[in-house]
């Protein structure tokens, strides 16, 4: 009988130690869950709070930029990106996609059925897109007015300028002195009696046109100067018959290498020439801004769609990129604001932004290839 009761005691034990264990065990469940519950509610804020930010995603304005002629400092398609990542700030969950297409592109591109929301273009393409277009209904009149009627097809507001060019002619003081001119009447009043010839001892006859130019393209600087001045008289030493064939920086390096006398440029040559000029590799620069007419502006417009929210959104893009702070920006690719805006307040950029704040004859960029080729070539005598 002894030896039972201690065993008793055992059994009793054991039962102890379990309602021990089992109350230790409730307890350590209930420090932990009082310990996860604030998280797991933490975490369902956040996973909340991620669920309502991704629900303002509002989608993705494609802009196609095709680019005829060149910019000034830089591409055009660099000022657009930078508007672009603006715009995106103020316009949380609206993004912007740049993306560039040559001329070609870009119609194979609608060929096949693909439509981005915007297009930027210039004269000669505006034939091509012009019944992929939407007409604007939005208030730009901060856009000088001749610029904006020069978006317009049969009274609709297609596309809106947001940025321009220029054209000028430029020589130096020495080539001049060399070629018995001045400047004193003004460059275009010499533009084509400026040229000369010499028989070289081979017996060969090198040629010094006045002036290169280009004319290769939908764009060229003849334009400017014949709706200004009047037709160009050609003769043997004016310019060479090549002009048609010449892009626009095979006449900077004919200007450059001595073979004219004068460059009728656009700002991408007056970059150019500032440049050589900071380098010391040219003195005495001379400039004379055809700022009377202009076929150098980058317009852009909205293609059509049934979203009324996207073209909304594509309107309120286009509004940003004409805005006051957004053409401040210009001047960092070397543009001029299509706004009476002062961008530049020194150097040459600066005078030839006031050459082109007088009126300006603007090319309308629907201007069909046929009637540009047809214009370019009645500049001539």
């Amino acid at each position: 009988m002894k030896k039972e009761k201690p065993q008793k005691n055992k059994k009793l034990n054991v039962k102890n130690l379990y309602k021990i264990v089992f109350k230790l065990a409730v307890s350590v469940l209930i420090i932990l869950s009082l310990a996860i519950i604030p998280t797991l509610c933490i975490s369902l804020v956040t996973v909340e709070d991620k669920l309502s930010k991704a629900s303002k995603y509002k989608g993705i304005l494609e802009l196609w930029n095709i680019d005829t002629f060149e910019g000034g400092t830089a591409g055009k398609s660099a000022y657009l990106t930078n508007r672009s990542i603006a715009f995106e700030k103020q316009n949380k969950g609206l993004y912007v996609m740049v993306k560039n297409y040559t001329e070609e592109e870009c119609r194979l591109a609608l060929a096949e059925g693909k439509r981005p929301a915007l297009i930027s273009f210039g004269v000669g393409v505006g034939e091509d897109i012009i019944d992929y277009l939407s007409p604007l209904v939005g208030n730009f009149n901060e856009v000088r007015p001749e610029f904006l009627a020069a978006g317009k097809s049969e009274n609709n507001q297609l596309a809106v300028p947001y940025c321009t060019g220029m054209y000028s002619i430029i020589t130096t003081s020495q080539k001049l002195e060399s070629a018995g001119q001045t400047a004193d009447a003004g460059l275009s009043s010499i533009v084509t009696s400026c040229g000369s010839q010499k028989t070289l001892k081979n017996g060969k006859v090198k040629t010094t046109y006045s002036v290169s130019f280009g004319g290769k393209g939908y764009n060229s600087a003849s334009l400017a100067y014949n709706d200004m001045y009047g037709k160009l008289t050609a003769s043997d030493t004016a310019f060479s018959s090549e002009y048609n064939q010449k892009s626009p920086y095979n006449a900077y390096c004919d200007f450059v290498e001595g073979n004219s006398v004068m460059l009728m440029g656009t700002q991408r040559d007056m970059a150019r020439i500032e440049n050589r000029y900071s380098q010391g590799k040219i003195d005495g620069v001379i400039y004379e801004h055809l700022a009377g007419y202009t076929d150098l502006a980058q317009f852009i417009g909205v293609c059509k769609t049934d979203n009324s929210e996207t073209f909304d959104a594509c309107q309120n893009f286009i509004s940003f990129i004409v805005s006051a702070d957004s053409q401040q920006s210009l001047s960092k690719i070397g543009m001029f604001s299509v706004r009476m805006q002062k961008i530049y307040f020194e150097g040459e950029w600066s005078n030839a932004e006031y050459a082109l704040s007088n009126p300006v004859s603007v090319q309308n960029v629907f201007t069909t290839k046929v009637q540009i080729a047809i214009n370019i070539q009645n500049c001539f005598n």
